[in-house]
């Protein structure tokens, strides 16, 4: 059904011809991918409306050898055309009427090829695309930026492939129907639990960090020290999820809870494929048994994920630092340096430490939390988008460190102390 040129380079597009598709935008940007890549091609597949329109535009521009028009494309169909393509293209818009798309099935379908994409940054896009990394994201509307993201990837194999590669690992992790399924029974669960319950900014914002570095296991035994209530573990797919905390608050789904002291973990040495302690080691007086205790749960090729304040951290206005740290709860000290945490963690473990500068979430808490006595929904929504934008600045020493300890397999290979 598809003939493809190997010689060629494909670029595929898939939709109904309609104004918020944005097709008009992909064929405008043509004639300048051709004039760098001559051998490009795009292949525009669906019927509708503009089906004319779209062509009398490419007849215009003079690149009626460098567009085609597959028409309706059956679903079953769909996969094969996606396998051919060298680059996938998104360019969606708003319409006249303010009419756009979410987050089109075609996209996670392209993803799950392992085809590279470039997609509009509209709708749901950015939920399941990372700029630079799973995919390119271009500003709705604009032919130039579309040309000059396409051109970046056909015009580098190896990025196109990475891209392409990681696209498919994304959806793999986070988009099957397997793990789609289990999040909304956790989130039916919660919904008509009759505890109710606000999540905290804080919570929010680390659980989207995570997700932005993709921490988050999917599989294996999980502890989490100072769960709280227990609901970011409760998002997790593993096949154990243990919350340790001296006050549970129980009631998230799937998740057992045990009242514990972190210092002393009532399990067996190396019980957990993964170990978390999110923001609490700031928290506990004795921070070297603490440490000891973590360690000693990490099974062999297991890991440990610690997440921390850094020593020097500094919120909008600077002046208020120390109250709103007190606020959280950080009555024993602000935060760490690496140094520290090095000494705390390194020797068993394999350690890797990372700065999470947080340079919006920083500059605008206090905004968002006041925002939140009003409207916890819009609250909860924007500081997801924060942490999206703070994952673009991650270096700095003012906002938080990030501890990564991997435990070796082998015990030959543990790494002398630091």
């Amino acid at each position: 059904m598809f003939a493809v040129n190997p010689e060629q380079l494909l670029i595929v597009a898939l939709g109904r011809l309609v104004y918020k598709k944005g097709f008009g935008t992909l064929i405008a940007a043509m004639p300048r991918i051709v004039e760098r890549f001559p051998q490009a091609r795009l292949l525009v597949g669906g019927e509708g409306p503009l089906r004319q329109q779209l062509s009398n535009q490419v007849e215009a521009l003079g690149i009626s050898g460098q567009v085609s028009f597959a028409g309706g494309v059956p679903w079953d169909r769909v996969p094969e055309l996606l396998a051919s393509a060298d680059v996938f293209v998104l360019p969606s818009q708003r319409d006249e009427y303010g009419n756009l798309d979410g987050l089109p099935t075609v996209l996670l379908e392209a993803m799950s090829s392992g085809v590279a994409v470039v997609a509009s940054d509209i709708g749901g896009v950015r939920l399941v695309l990372e700029h630079g990394q799973s995919g390119l994201i271009v500003p709705p509307g604009e032919p130039v930026a579309l040309a000059q993201a396409v051109l970046a990837l056909v015009g580098d194999p190896d990025r196109r492939a990475a891209i392409g590669k990681a696209a498919r690992q994304a959806v793999v992790e986070r988009f099957t129907w397997e793990i789609v399924t289990r999040e909304i029974v956790t989130l039916l669960e919660l919904g008509i639990s009759k505890k109710p319950r606000a999540l905290r900014l804080g919570t929010i914002y680390r659980d989207e960090v995570l997700r932005i570095l993709q921490k988050r296991p999917n599989f294996g035994r999980v502890l989490d020290v100072g769960c709280h209530d227990g609901y970011w573990l409760s998002t997790l797919t593993a096949s154990t999820r243990i919350g340790v905390d001296p006050q549970p608050i129980a009631g998230a789904p799937r998740v057992d809870l045990v009242c514990a002291d972190g210092r002393h973990l009532p399990f067996e040495k190396g019980s957990f494929d993964h170990v978390y302690a999110l923001d609490v080691i700031e928290h506990v007086a004795d921070d070297q048994a603490f440490a000891r205790s973590l360690i000693r749960m990490v099974a062999p090729g297991g890991r440990l994920f610690i997440s921390t304040p850094a020593l020097n951290i500094r919120l909008t206005p600077p002046i208020l630092t120390r109250w709103i740290s007190k606020q959280w709860g950080h009555t024993l000290r602000l935060g760490y340096t690496a140094e520290r945490l090095n000494e705390l963690f390194a020797g068993e473990l394999d350690v890797q430490i990372t700065t999470w500068n947080a340079p919006h979430y920083r500059f605008y808490y206090l905004a968002v939390r006041l925002l939140a006595a009003f409207s916890p929904s819009l609250a909860a929504k924007l500081t997801r988008r924060i942490a999206h934008s703070d994952s673009r600045h991650p270096k700095g020493k003012n906002g938080f460190y990030l501890l990564e300890g991997n435990r070796p397999t082998s015990t030959d290979s543990i790494p002398r102390k630091r």
